[in-house]
């Protein structure tokens, strides 16, 4: 019998992007995100109300919510992180869809309704870049383009306190799950699940 592997408690102040890619890039390297430097229960409101949708289940980590005819690709997870200011948006995590190129006018829209920092950060496998913009009270103040995952990328992280937890929603026939990878045990505080509608 193999003894499960242990990874090191990180200090949840620190930002990184690092456990997030290797999980990607170790299945489907395709994502979608956006981060705002707000309160989870603003956050997923304003959200919600961007899109005419609903909060949909709250504090689902502790109370993973029954689908009730919920489809999961109408379904945004949003969570808080441990000792952080930030809160982190999956609009897709493995896969990749058209619609999700309007990450960054999300990002936007809730940097400027929110009055704060946001950042959309963005992977398509077809094309093999990555995008990543950020704003502060509506406006965009960096944009990075690029073909794989430089340091230039992590540093900004790092300077933001921002770091992506590997995680991805998951269902089975009665309920919905938000699965956290072992790397990233211990660094989310809570998280809400958005219902858009299709």
């Amino acid at each position: 019998m193999t003894t499960p592997k242990k990874h090191p408690q990180k200090p949840a102040g620190n930002g990184s992007g690092a456990d997030f890619q290797a999980f990607l890039f170790s299945a489907h390297p395709e994502w979608s995100l956006w981060a705002v430097e707000s309160p989870l229960d603003l956050v997923a409101t304003e959200f919600a109300n961007q899109y005419d949708g609903s909060v949909w289940a709250r504090d689902v980590l502790v109370m993973p919510p029954k689908k009730k005819g919920a489809e999961l690709v109408s379904m945004v997870p949003i969570v808080q992180l441990k000792n952080s200011s930030w809160v982190i948006g999956f609009r897709s995590i493995g896969w990749f869809m058209e619609r999700h190129y309007t990450v960054p006018e999300e990002a936007e829209y809730l940097s400027r309704k929110l009055k704060t920092r946001s950042l959309s950060f963005i992977r398509q496998d077809t094309a093999g870049s990555i995008h990543l913009r950020q704003y502060v009270n509506g406006k965009k103040t960096q944009q990075i383009l690029t073909e794989d995952y430089p340091s230039s990328l992590e540093k900004t992280f790092q300077e933001l306190g921002l770091y992506l937890p590997a995680c991805i929603l998951d269902e089975d026939s009665k309920s919905v799950f938000l699965i956290v990878q072992p790397q990233s045990e211990g660094r989310i505080e809570k998280a809400d699940i958005v219902l858009l509608n299709p």
